[in-house]
């Protein structure tokens, strides 16, 4: 059986060289996909790096913005406009044509527009009403009340100024030109131009200069006194005549807040502008939203 054997692996020689290598051959290949197999498909992502300040040091973080748009493209500010003012004047016993009408309005209204400085803080609106307040009454301690009523009625308004070419008479005083009781109204006769910047300036607090009666009572009787004051070279006398011209301008023209009537140019003095200007500024702060 040896003889056999030996003779079979002498004859099967090359036969088993062959399978030899290709056993061999087949080894390194599993081999070589095991190590494919093993090799993973994605990529692990490599971790952020910690940095760790050195002792006695604080980390600076810098940020960059980018501008999305150049300074040329960036919107233009909105500027910021002025509160609105509304003058109502209305007709009262108007017996001259509308024309007439229309210019006495706007010559009074321009002269407390111009004088008071009112345009620094406002856009200033004057509104002339076509018809006149029914059955108005010039000699009414009422006038002033009926006429707030009927201009509210009409259009909004800041003031209310009834106007006439007639004679206001309230008590039966027919020497008045033109009164308030403060708040929002004045009536105004035409035959001064500068009576209804006076009774204006009393609806923001001035006082009368022509009479120290009239003066000491106003400053008692208004909110924080008399904002102008009492002429000093003037009698402090407490009558009802008109016995004071009242604190020129700066440049001398006749005080608004004095007599009508005065030779001469008139306008709010030092005193009664810087009212003026403070309150419109208070008031217009008021009135932007």
């Amino acid at each position: 059986m040896g003889e056999n054997l030996v003779c079979w692996l002498c004859d099967n020689s090359l036969l088993m060289l062959a399978f030899l290598v290709l056993g061999i051959i087949a080894f390194l290949r599993w081999g070589s996909i095991l190590e494919l197999v093993s090799l993973p498909s994605f990529s692990t992502p490599t971790p952020t790096p910690t940095l760790t300040p050195l002792p006695g040091t604080t980390p600076t973080i810098t940020t960059t913005t980018v501008p999305t748009m150049s300074p040329t493209e960036l919107p233009t500010p909105t500027p910021v406009s002025m509160p609105e003012f509304v003058m109502v004047i209305v007709p009262l016993r108007w017996q001259s044509g509308r024309d007439d009408f229309e210019r006495a309005a706007q010559q009074q209204a321009e002269n407390f527009i111009e004088e008071s400085g009112i345009e620094d803080y406002f856009i200033v609106d004057v509104i002339l009403l076509e018809n006149e307040l029914d059955d108005a009454r010039l000699d009414s301690n009422e006038l002033v009340y009926d006429l707030v009523e009927y201009g509210l009625e009409q259009t909004p308004g800041d003031r209310y100024i009834g106007l006439t070419d007639g004679d206001i008479a309230p008590e039966g005083i027919s020497d008045v030109s033109g009164w308030t009781a403060g708040g929002v109204g004045v009536v105004s006769e035409t035959s001064d131009v500068y009576v209804t910047a006076h009774e204006l300036g009393h609806t923001f607090g001035l006082c009368d200069e022509y009479s120290y009666r009239e003066w000491f009572r106003q400053n008692e009787e208004y909110l924080g006194g008399c904002p102008n004051p009492y002429p000093p070279d003037c009698p402090q006398t407490l009558t009802d005549d008109v016995i004071c011209d009242g604190l020129p301008t700066v440049d001398g023209r006749n005080s608004i807040m004095g007599p009508a009537g005065l030779p001469g140019e008139y306008g709010f003095n030092h005193a009664s502008l810087a009212h003026l200007q403070q309150i419109f500024q208070e008031l217009a702060e008021a009135s932007v939203p």
